[in-house]
C-alpha cells in the first residue's frame, strides 16, 4: 500500500487530477477553512448525538453512521461544490459516450450526481472491516470493462489516525 500525495489548498485542478489519475486518490490539506470546519463540526456533533450505534460486524458496533447529510449540514453542499472535488468528479465521470436517439447515433456526455452522503464516526475499539470495494452495485469486473462510476470524498473533521479509527483505502478506483 502506497502513501497518498498531499496537496496544498491552492493546488490547481490539473495537478489534483494528475495525482488522482496516478495514485487513485489525493489528500488536500485544509480543504475547508477553520471557520467552515468549526461550523461543520458543530452541525455534525448535533446530528450524531441522536444517531444509534451500528448493529452488525460490517457496520460496526462502535461506529455511528448517519446518511443523508445534506439535511444535517449546509457544508455537504460546500464540499461537493469545492472546485477541486467538482473538477475531479467531472474529469472522471463526465466522459462522452455514444448513444442513440431514435435512429440517430449521438455523442452523449453524462453529468454526475451525488448518490450517497454519510457521516461515519468510528470510535476506539472498533474492529476493521474486511477489504472491499464500494462500487460493487455496478457489478463490473476489475479491470476488464471498468470505468469510473463514482468519485468519493472524505472530509476529516477530526484528526484522522489509525489510533482513533481512521479508514484505510486500498483500491484501483478513484477517490478525492
Amino acid at each position: 500500500m502506497g502513501t497518498l500525495t498531499t496537496l496544498e489548498p491552492g493546488a490547481s485542478l490539473e495537478e489534483a487530477v494528475a495525482v488522482v489519475d496516478r495514485d487513485g486518490g489525493v489528500i488536500v490539506r485544509d480543504f475547508f477553512d477553520e471557520a467552515t470546519l468549526a461550523e461543520l463540526r458543530g452541525e455534525i456533533d448535533l446530528a450524531m448525538a441522536a444517531t444509534p450505534w451500528g448493529q452488525d460486524d460490517f457496520s460496526g458496533h462502535r461506529t455511528k453512521r448517519l446518511y443523508g447529510i445534506f439535511q444535517h449540514t449546509k457544508h455537504a453542499a460546500t464540499a461537493v461544490r469545492h472546485p477541486l472535488y467538482a473538477g475531479i468528479a467531472s474529469h472522471f465521470l463526465e466522459i462522452p459516450q455514444s448513444g442513440y436517439f431514435g435512429e440517430d447515433r449521438l455523442e452523449l456526455t453524462p453529468t454526475y450526481s451525488v448518490g450517497v452522503s454519510s457521516i461515519i464516526d468510528i470510535h476506539p475499539g472498533e474492529g476493521a472491516q474486511p477489504l472491499h470495494r464500494d462500487d460493487g452495485v455496478w457489478q463490473w469486473r476489475h479491470p476488464e470493462g471498468y470505468r469510473q462510476a463514482r468519485v468519493q470524498i472524505m472530509v476529516a473533521v477530526t484528526d484522522f489516525t489509525a489510533d482513533n479509527g481512521g479508514t484505510m483505502s486500498l483500491s484501483s478506483h478513484h477517490s478525492a
